[in-house]
């Protein structure tokens, strides 16, 4: 079964690697996730985590973008 949830949790990696998450793939996953018998917040958890980590990301990627015109500092 923990090979399926890794499965299952790729799966939602690879589908927020652009950035956004469409209400189709969340429909898809959640199906698949009710498939493999895993209980239905564990599709919540999960796309409760993928959210964060987009919002992180797109905050880290702002960031580094505001600080490109940060001159060094050599001490």
């Amino acid at each position: 079964m923990e090979q399926f949830f890794c499965l299952y949790f790729f799966q939602w990696i690879v589908i927020a690697a652009d950035g956004r998450i469409k209400t189709s793939e969340v429909k898809m996953l959640t199906s698949i996730c009710g498939k493999l018998e895993f209980p239905s917040e564990t599709a919540k958890a999960v796309l409760r985590w993928v959210t964060d980590m987009i919002k992180l990301n797109n905050k880290r990627n702002r960031m580094s973008l505001s600080m490109g015109d940060v001159d060094p500092l050599f001490v």
